[in-house]
């Protein structure tokens, strides 16, 4: 009954199994069976050194989440075995089986939630992957900004220092009576739209330079 359970749950199955005990049930349906000891319980079934040995044996490495119902096992085991009321009129094994079925099974219930403890880190790494890339994205993105407002208040500012030299041009030609008064006016715009382009580039380029200080900010923080 434990084994099929454990089965079910697609977990491999153990037997521990005395010199008695060879040709019993429980050791021809398990994965793999290893023999612990002697027929007397004390020195096999409930000897923790001679169990811990055979899931070596099994696994080649003990791990801790694995074995943690072994304790509960023993002590269940050791409480009937030393009553008299547990295995008063018992085939003491049989007993011994149901005694221990509970926290058996319960290690599955265990294995289960470290596989959901799992899958819940694997998402959280899979989600923090993606705040990474998102914000190195959006860094990449800042920068390029920064970049491309830099080249547009490069070519305003040249703008604005051409339209200033013919506005001073047109100027000096109307004090010599060459311009009118209209094209003064012109001139005067065309520097004034000149200005008010550069003065709109250097805004924008001090709007992104913020923003790529915010994105490296972002970056940093999602590297941490």
């Amino acid at each position: 009954r434990i084994m099929r359970a454990c089965k079910e749950l697609g977990l491999r199955t153990i037997a521990v199994y005395s010199e008695a005990d060879r040709a019993a049930p429980h050791v021809a349906y398990a994965d793999a069976a290893f023999l612990i000891g002697p027929p007397p319980a004390t020195q096999s079934y409930l000897d923790g050194e001679r169990i811990i040995a055979a899931a070596n044996a099994a696994q080649k490495s003990v791990r801790l989440a694995q074995f943690l119902w072994l304790p509960t096992v023993s002590g269940i085991a050791r409480e009937n075995y030393n009553s008299n009321a547990g295995f008063a009129g018992k085939d003491w094994i049989y007993d011994l089986i149901l005694t221990v079925s509970v926290p058996i099974y319960d290690r599955g219930v265990r294995y289960a939630q470290l596989h959901e403890d799992q899958a819940r880190l694997a998402r959280a790494q899979a989600d923090l992957a993606t705040v990474r890339a998102r914000a190195r994205s959006n860094w990449i993105g800042a920068r390029a900004n920064l970049v491309a407002a830099d080249a547009v208040l490069r070519q305003s500012e040249s703008q604005s220092q051409l339209a200033t030299r013919a506005q001073a041009q047109v100027d000096a030609s109307y004090r010599a009576g060459v311009a009118t008064s209209l094209d003064v006016s012109v001139a005067d715009q065309e520097k004034f739209a000149a200005q008010s382009t550069a003065a709109q580039a250097r805004a924008q380029l001090e709007i992104r330079r913020a923003e790529l200080a915010a994105a490296a900010g972002r970056l940093y923080e999602s590297s941490r």
